[in-house]
């Protein structure tokens, strides 16, 4: 079990400029590929509890408390058959996301490609709050943050995979 502050800032971007810029940079540099399953067991304001899985066999439980770019994450690592007892209806209140770690001219990132939006989340976590006010991206893209915008968390995603089960 892990315990911590998380820091981190967010910013969206088209996902065709992403792709562009993951093809045709030589700074563009991608460490690894991952499809995250993330279904979450409690949403509200202030707090989230979510089941996920990757493929390459980790299963978590993770409680984040907060908004904005601090939260506290409490992550607590599960075997298989936890994470299958735990998930119940594996639809509901669930996402799918591919999630690339790469370095972009020596600066790691997380990106989050969703197969539902036409836009990538691009993550960057810091060991301090000062750290990440003073960060600048580096990335050559059309950036929006949206580290303080809750529309664009995971846990309010979910809604528009919802509605797209529904049509």
């Amino acid at each position: 079990m892990s315990n911590k502050l998380e820091i981190e800032r967010k910013w969206k971007c088209d996902f065709d400029d992403f792709a562009i810029l993951m093809a045709t940079s030589d700074d563009f540099l991608v460490k690894s590929k991952t499809a995250i399953y993330q279904k979450y067991l409690l949403i509200s304001e202030e707090v989230e509890a979510r089941l996920r899985s990757r493929t390459n066999g980790e299963y978590s439980l993770t409680i984040k408390k907060g908004t904005g770019m601090t939260r506290s994450e409490i992550v607590i690592n599960l075997n298989r058959e936890e994470f299958m007892r735990l998930t119940g209806d594996k639809n509901a209140n669930s996402l799918v996301k591919t999630r690339f770690e790469v370095d972009f001219k020596g600066i790691s990132y997380e990106i989050d490609s969703y197969s539902f939006k036409d836009f990538v989340i691009i993550e960057k976590e810091f060991t301090s709050q000062v750290d990440a006010e003073s960060f600048v991206c580096n990335l050559d893209l059309n950036l929006k943050e949206v580290t303080n915008d809750e529309a664009y968390y995971n846990k309010n995603l979910i809604d528009s995979v919802n509605e797209l089960e529904l049509l």
